[in-house]
């Protein structure tokens, strides 16, 4: 009875139908307890119960049903329990207790559970360590353990050769997982996601010899060290995050060697050394890179032609990079998104052709040394959503608005006056952040910010603004944070 508007507790005549072997109320408004008589159904095979609004605590004789293969009691954020002790050979082959207020240990019984196949704790609040028993569950193939309290160090599961994917993110495990050996029989393994924990030490060169492994996440630990690695030649590895680690040394030349990779993430590390970014032509799927907050050096060639015809980005993170001027390649790159490149050495005018990539949503450029725009003025592309400039060099008139962004930071600039459009309500309509502190504005401020219907933060101090402010600006100030409302009276915004 799947998706039936049921509501209301479960009535106790259910319990007279003692031969059931399946039931399935998921998605339904049952706001209530689980019954405990489900417990003395001695042929229960299968038990779902997600998205029901389930609160109270569930029984705990329901996992000693020797006949149970299948438990999902996901989803019911009011659902309390704990594990206990796991049965003797016991059937469950899975288990889900996703987004549920599940607590306590993840007892050494587990190991009971030969048949487990598909473990999935996520999003709860379960603690302590992770028994070594768990590495006996030979048949696991997916272990989603993320989004709790689990510490310590990470079990092996070597021999868990059947596991295809495995996320024990979002906890504070912690140790190392270099020993030898670790990752070397999970031949199967397609994803790996460790992100958000404190673990440490060498990132084990094993990972990448796994030939079904797709995805690498290993972000915001304290790894320290990667060295060069072999690849295997069929490797089908799509995502590499390393992100928010102590990672130092050269990048390993093994990663550009990595033919199927299309994400890339190395940022706010402490690689250094010098990266050409011709490099880039054999990862011919790539779309994300983010080299940001590294102590690198990346120089590139102003035509980059290669680069031009071979890759197809979507995402571009560059920042404090040492950049001196602007990629070339990027002229031809239309499914561009999101581009960083701030926090770099850039100077000189801001070339015509970045307003023409007609997909960017993101485009941050702040603290460089950039001059002026680039003539002919181009419009700006409809889809950006974020432009950030400040901290440059830029001087004279602020050319144009983007017509959808909500958020735009002229700041720390040398801009002395707008440009205002023609019919202003096609450009104001969703900006809700707008910066022009630390500029050479003067006069009086222009009535023209009164059509910004979305804003909630206007700045506009630092600069030689005269005059009284608009009473539009005032009879607005209730939704909007306005420096200059709050500076005019003892000195110039």
């Amino acid at each position: 009875m799947v998706q039936c508007n049921l509501s209301g507790p479960i009535d106790s005549s259910l319990s007279r139908l003692n031969l059931l072997s399946v039931i399935r109320l998921d998605q339904n408004n049952l706001s209530a307890t689980v019954p405990e008589f489900f417990g003395n159904f001695t042929n229960l095979t299968r038990l779902h119960l997600s998205s029901c609004g389930l609160s109270g605590s569930f029984p705990q004789n329901i996992f000693r049903v020797k006949t149970l293969t299948f438990i999902d009691i996901s989803y019911n954020t009011a659902l309390s329990g704990s594990f206990q002790n796991f049965p003797l050979n016991g059937s469950l082959q899975t288990l889900v207790v996703r987004g549920t207020n599940f607590s306590g240990g993840l007892p050494d019984s587990i190991s009971n559970l030969k048949n487990l196949s598909k473990l999935d704790l996520s999003i709860s609040h379960f603690s302590g360590q992770l028994p070594n028993s768990i590495s006996g569950l030979t048949e696991l193939a997916y272990l989603d353990l993320s989004m709790n309290n689990f510490s310590g160090p990470i079990p092996s599961f070597s021999t868990a050769n059947k596991l295809t994917y495995m996320d024990l993110s979002d906890n504070v495990l912690s140790g190392q997982i270099s020993s030898p050996g670790r990752f070397k029989g999970l031949q199967n393994l397609v994803t790996i996601n460790l992100r958000n924990n404190s673990i440490s030490g060498i990132i084990p060169s094993s990972l990448f010899m796994l030939s079904s492994l797709q995805s690498i996440k290993l972000s915001d630990n304290q790894f320290s060290q990667l060295h060069e690695f072999s690849t295997t030649p069929s490797s089908v590895l799509n995502t590499l995050d390393l992100s928010s680690n102590n990672l130092s040394g050269p990048i390993p030349r093994s990663i550009f060697q990595l033919r199927e990779l299309g994400i890339l993430r190395l940022s706010s590390n402490k690689f250094n050394g010098l990266i050409l970014l011709d490099m880039l032509v054999e990862l011919r799927n790539l779309t994300s890179l983010d080299l940001s907050y590294n102590n690198l050096s990346i120089k590139v060639n102003k035509s980059d032609s290669r680069l031009s015809s071979v890759l197809n980005m979507t995402t571009l993170k560059l920042a404090g990079c040492k950049l001196e001027t602007f990629p070339g390649f990027l002229r031809y790159q239309s499914k561009l998104t999101d581009l960083d490149l701030s926090d770099n050495q850039i100077r000189g005018p801001i070339p015509s052709w970045i307003w023409k990539l007609e997909s960017l949503s993101y485009l941050n450029l702040s603290h460089n040394l950039l001059t002026d725009f680039e003539r002919p003025f181009q419009n700006l592309s409809s889809s950006l959503n974020l432009l950030d400039l400040h901290d440059n060099h830029i001087r004279g008139q602020i050319p144009f608005l983007p017509r959808r962004a909500a958020y735009l930071d002229y700041s720390m600039n040398k801009f002395s006056s707008f440009d205002i459009p023609a019919y202003p309500s096609d450009y104001t309509a969703f900006t809700i952040f707008l910066s022009l502190s630390n500029n050479s504005f003067r006069g009086t401020i222009p009535p023209f910010f009164c059509n910004f219907s979305s804003l909630r933060v206007l700045e506009l101090s630092h600069n030689n603004f005269s005059g009284t402010i608009p009473s539009c600006l005032m009879k607005m100030s209730e939704t909007h944070t306005n420096p200059a409302e709050e500076q005019s009276h003892g000195e110039n915004t």
